[in-house]
């Protein structure tokens, strides 16, 4: 269960980019790259392909929180559509900045480990 929970980010990027390819046309070989791309990190937990994995996704996901400001700005109204926007929107971009934090923290205690154990020697 614990390995479950530690895998949650990585597990978490696999199943939206599972959505995506399956949301879009069945040859779509940037999902299939991203799919083997988290594959290979939940597998591996490679110290640096997983900061560099979570910086990605968080300077994506503030792109996407900039987006969705944009979007629901062009709005003349509060309606419906736009309640949905905001909320279904803050709610999958919130997950995906807490998630991606807690890959890049994960990964940094990873390399201070890494660190302190090279300096005991």
């Amino acid at each position: 269960m614990k390995k479950i929970i530690n895998s949650a980010p990585e597990l978490y990027l696999i199943v939206s980019a599972l959505f995506y390819w399956f949301s879009s046309t069945p040859i779509n070989p940037i999902a299939f790259v991203l799919i083997a791309v988290f594959t290979y990190q939940a597998i591996t937990k490679k110290t640096t392909s997983g900061i560099i994995i979570a910086i990605v996704f968080l300077i994506i996901n503030l792109y996407l929180t900039l987006a969705l400001i944009s979007e629901a700005r062009e709005f003349d109204v509060i309606n419906n559509n736009w309640t949905q926007l905001v909320i279904v929107g803050s709610l999958y971009i919130g997950t995906n900045l807490v998630l991606g934090v807690i890959m890049l923290i994960k990964y940094a205690k990873k390399i201070n480990e890494i660190q302190l154990q090279q300096n005991n020697i």
